[in-house]
């Protein structure tokens, strides 16, 4: 049950608020479009289905100040009809920024999956300028299912 306070009418309902003040959308141009893809496959022999993602978020460039962004992100689920344990997901995502002379990139990669006692995550991420990697960090725990 959950009990919340009532607010009492103070015959002011009519209350109308101004328009919200908000900045002019910034202006970009478009360097990449934007797509997106879903694909699910069964393996008719082993009966796993998985469900692949992509999204390209595109690239733009802001025409006040030059930069350059852009994302993409792939996503693949998996499962078994007759072992949910077998569950797991696995994600990769890049970002860029550049200008004329100079660009970064982060890489960052996480696998998520379980047994009957614990959740299990292994995450990586790693940052570039133009190709050198400049960070790298890998992380790997669990966490116990706890009647979950």
């Amino acid at each position: 049950r959950l009990d919340l306070p009532l607010r009492t009418p103070r015959g002011d309902e009519g209350i109308a608020f101004e328009d919200a003040e908000a900045a002019p959308p910034m202006a970009v141009r478009e360097l990449r479009p934007s797509s997106t893809r879903r694909c699910f496959e069964r393996d008719l022999e082993s009966g796993e289905s998985r469900l692949h993602v992509f999204d390209d978020f595109g690239e733009q460039r802001m025409t006040a100040n030059g930069l350059a962004c852009g994302s993409v992100s792939s996503e693949t689920y998996r499962i078994h009809p007759d072992d949910p344990l077998c569950a797991s997901v696995e994600i990769h995502w890049t970002q860029t920024l550049k200008r004329e002379d100079w660009q970064l990139r982060t890489e960052c990669r996480a696998r998520q999956w379980a047994d009957k006692e614990n959740f299990f995550l292994e995450a990586e991420v790693e940052a570039f300028e133009a190709e050198k990697r400049v960070f790298h960090k890998r992380w790997e725990t669990s966490v116990p299912r706890d009647g979950v």
